[in-house]
Formats: C-alpha cells, sequence, structure tokens
C-alpha cells in the first residue's frame, strides 16, 4: 500500500527534513508554500526513510533533534516543522 510522508512548517525546516528523509524510492511532490509529500511505495519503506532522516539529524544537528521529538509510528519534529507518515493521503 503506498505510503505518504508530509512535510509541513516553516521553510528552513522542510528543507532540513526533505534532505534528510528523502530516498530514491520516492516520488517527491510540492503541495504549495514549501511543504511537500514524499509518496513511498509501502509503509516499511516509508518507515525505514524517517529512521534513517532521525539518525541523520540527530548525527548532524543534535541541539535540534531531541529523542521526545521522534516517534516511531510516524512523525519527526525538526524546529518548527514536522515530517508524518499518512496512508493513503491525497492532498
Amino acid at each position: 500500500m503506498k505510503t505518504t510522508i508530509t512535510i509541513r512548517g516553516q521553510i528552513n525546516g522542510n528543507f532540513r527534513l526533505l534532505n534528510a528523509i528523502k530516498t530514491y524510492e520516492c516520488i517527491k511532490k510540492d503541495i504549495g508554500f514549501n511543504n511537500y509529500a514524499l509518496i513511498f511505495p509501502t509503509k516499511k519503506a516509508a518507515k525505514k526513510a524517517m529512521w534513517e532522516g532521525f539518525k541523520y539529524l540527530k548525527r548532524n544537528e543534535p541541539e535540534y533533534v531531541r529523542m521526545e521529538n521522534y516517534s516511531r509510528f510516524g512523525s519527526i519534529n525538526y524546529d518548527a516543522s514536522r515530517a508524518e507518515i499518512k496512508e493513503n493521503y491525497n492532498d
């Protein structure tokens, strides 16, 4: 089942999350106002990309990303931006 990660918030945080999460197996879609949707073929691929993105941010910018800002159920908060998993998302 296709799964979408939506990235919403402020411009700088959105770009940081987009660069951290985006992989070769997703399709990037601009949903307006510097918000993005990353469409993955499976939920497993989306969750893996979120985890890898969180690890990347944690390693490179620990002052913005703390453990309470990641949810294994599908969300990352970075500064004033949020990436979260949505199933069957149509925007």
